[in-house]
């Protein structure tokens, strides 16, 4: 505007200064004419000189007309590029005005889409403008702020400290980004907003307040903390996982939880965390898992499930299943890999082929039935053994298979066997698929639930029908030779009798003269001579006793036994109580636990006990501080009775020598006897369904034991 005004102003300027030549030029020329006439009227020579004055005039006048023409034309052009530069300015005004126009509404268009609103401060830091997308995006009305400082606005959620911070970087007239707090809008609603601002400072550097955007960020707070939830629900399910977890990233533990922790015998995740994944596995298994992590980051797929072994920390291998699969975060590929321990399963499998095995290579018949009692698997000695094929009894009742050879009574007991016990066992008739009867030795066991619930049952059998029959046929031998026995003892035992009973007269009358003899001619037979009587007379002695003790062997095997409950302390009381009497000159320490019983017959327990405890008596009475003990322990379920000394004792290496007939382990010259004792104590004990046996050592006592069977 103000150079269009120069121009014309130039312009008006040039035209009057051109008028006023040309005005002036032609004033000249009459002046010129007029004196020209004047004088020419007086001169009277006017018409040469009027003419001469005149072409002067005309000359002067067209010099100064042209010279003004020339400027007016000069004043022209200047006019001309005055008008094109007043023009030029004008279109470069009007193109910056429209890109200030542009520009103010780039800002507005930026602010709008990169915030939720835009806002305005005083240099006293109150709102002097708010957008109206305040309202639309975060439910406040404008003219709810405008006039007030932030922190007079409903802002709940920020502490005092935090807001002093705050001021005080408004103070400092610093921008700042981000700035998150929780407000109440109008209609009660609790939303979160990050606020951003920069200062504003006039041409002078004066300050003028604050300029910045907002933005509803409700919903990413709410995404925020749903992603927590579920990164800490993720977490908790991770931890309580029973199967290992671990995340990886470009080969580098990231994460492990507690379960694998312990599957690989560590202490602390911290000691698996960040270490290289290949580490954990056996050289031979590297390949294989780098094969698996290229196909879950390559693919984009989850692996499938693959066995492999690990390493513990102990350096000890374990078996497992893996499946991993992978993502994208931060940049870079992540995976996550579930493991199980499968080494009980592998050796569950193990043991399940080996069952199987076991099976059907068994050569006992097997046979299951399910709930319904039918049959519902069977091996091959099933068949070799019935003659019923696989397909003939499944799905089939196992009572195909009675013989009616036993009562409904013998089958009602089994079955209350099972249902009390779980179990029975036994030996039974069954019929074959020929009709042949076959005697089987059958065990049958309840398959129960973790609940307690009977789901199956197992048979296993064994054909005994050959055996029933050896049995049958050994039988009728036994009694057949038991009747040869014991004829043949009876005669034996008999002889024996008649033998022992008719040398006893002998023998009466060898040691009877012999003692006379001696008597009567001791003081005049030579010292060889008595002594000769002395051998004859302990000879016979000896023989006697050896008869008597033939006589109880014999006694022992032929007399009846009649087996009652008997007070065995008491026994043993009476007997040491005998021993003493006969011999009160020894000090002897004899502890009889009471309280002993036992089931046999009085009569031969009597003997047994006499002969022990005659036998404990005689081998301690060499010793200073004779002991003698009869007590009870428990071997193998029963009752087991000793009687235990600290005389001579004996070489174990003879163990074998003690119950034989007339095995000594001493000479007559160390302790007398027949050797006959410890045999009747073994026929006894035999009689009665029990055993004997010794310990002892040579100089430290012995102690026999026996049971009543």
């Amino acid at each position: 505007m103000h150079w269009r005004q120069s121009a014309k102003a130039r312009l008006a300027g040039g035209i009057a200064l051109g008028g006023t030549v040309v005005a002036g030029t032609l004033a000249l020329v009459a002046l010129a004419w007029l004196i020209v006439v004047r004088y020419s009227q007086e001169a009277k020579a006017g018409s040469y000189l009027a003419g001469v004055a005149l072409t002067a005039c005309l000359v002067i006048a067209g010099v100064v007309v042209a010279r003004l023409l020339e400027r007016q034309k000069r004043a022209a052009r200047a006019l001309e590029e005055s008008r094109d530069k007043s023009e030029q300015l004008l279109r470069e005004r009007q193109a910056a005005l429209e890109e200030l126009r542009a520009s103010e509404q780039r800002f507005r268009d930026v602010a709008e889409l990169s915030s939720d609103w835009f806002w305005e401060q005083d240099a006293s830091l109150r709102f002097t403008v708010q957008s109206t997308e305040l309202y639309a995006k975060g439910g406040l009305r404008t003219g709810s702020t405008i006039g007030k400082l932030r922190w007079e606005l409903p802002i709940v959620g920020v502490s005092e400290a935090q807001w002093r911070a705050h001021r005080a970087l408004l103070e400092r007239r610093e921008p700042f980004r981000d700035l998150v707090y929780e407000m109440i809008n109008e209609s009660g609603e609790r939303r979160w907003f990050s606020i951003s601002g920069k200062p504003l400072f006039d041409g002078r550097g004066e300050f003028r307040g604050y300029r910045g955007t907002g933005h509803d960020i409700t919903g990413r707070v709410h995404a925020e903390e749903a992603l927590r939830g579920a990164e800490e629900r993720n977490r908790s399910l991770l931890a309580a996982a029973a199967d290992g977890v671990w995340i990886h990233s470009n080969g580098r533990i990231e994460y492990v939880n507690d379960a694998l922790v312990n599957m690989l015998g560590y202490d602390r995740a911290g000691e698996i965390v960040g270490r290289d994944v290949h580490e954990m596995f056996p050289d031979e298994e590297r390949e294989a898992l780098r094969a698996r992590v290229m196909y879950t980051t390559t693919k984009g797929l989850a692996t499938p499930v693959t066995q492999a072994v690990m390493l513990r920390r102990d350096g000890s291998r374990i078996g497992v299943e893996t499946t991993a699969a992978s993502y994208w975060q931060t940049g870079r590929p992540w995976s996550i890999a579930i493991i199980r321990d499968i080494t009980e399963r592998k050796q569950a499998e193990a043991l399940l082929r080996l069952a199987a095995s076991v099976f059907d290579s068994a050569a006992e018949g097997i046979m299951i039935t399910g709930r319904d009692d039918k049959v519902i698997s069977v091996n091959p000695a099933f068949t070799e053994i019935t003659g019923y094929s696989a397909h003939e009894v499944i799905g089939k009742s196992p009572w195909m298979f009675q013989s009616s050879e036993h009562p409904k009574t013998f089958y009602t007991r089994m079955w209350s066997s099972i249902a009390e016990t779980g179990r029975w066992n036994g030996e039974i008739r069954d019929r074959r698929k020929n009709g042949e009867i076959c005697w089987l030795l059958l065990s049958i066991k309840a398959i129960r639930n973790e609940r307690g619930e009977v789901i199956q049952h197992c048979a296993i059998f064994a054909d005994i029908t050959q055996r029933k029959a050896a049995e049958a046929a050994l039988m009728q031998l036994n009694a057949e030779l038991e009747d040869r026995i014991a004829q043949r003892t009876a005669e034996l035992e008999s002889f024996s009798y008649s033998v022992s009973h008719d040398l006893r007269a002998p023998l009466r009358a060898i040691t009877g003269f012999s003692a006379i003899v001696l008597d009567k001619n001791e003081p005049v037979l030579d010292p060889d001579s008595v002594d000769c009587l002395r051998r004859i007379w302990a000879g016979a002695e000896r023989m006697a006793l050896l008869i008597d003790d033939l006589l109880s062997l014999s006694r022992v095997s032929r007399q009846e036994m009649h087996r009652r409950d008997i007070d065995l302390s008491d026994l043993a009381g009476k007997v040491i109580g005998a021993l003493k009497q006969s011999d009160s000159a020894r000090d002897v320490r004899a502890v009889v636990t009471p309280g002993m019983t036992a089931n046999a017959d009085p009569g031969l327990a009597r003997i047994l006990l006499e002969n022990l405890l005659g036998n404990a008596w005689k081998f301690t009475s060499r010793t200073g501080e004779a002991r003698i003990e009869v007590g009870r322990c428990e071997g193998n379920g029963q009752a087991v009775y000793f009687v235990r000394d600290n005389g001579a004792g004996f070489d174990m290496e003879y163990v074998h020598k003690l119950f034989q007939a007339f095995q000594r382990l001493h000479t007559d010259q160390d302790f007398e006897g027949s050797g006959i004792g410890l045999s009747i104590v073994q026929r006894i004990v035999a009689r009665h369904g029990g055993k004997a046996w010794a310990e002892g050592r040579k100089g430290d006592g012995a102690t026999f034991y026996f049971t009543f069977g």
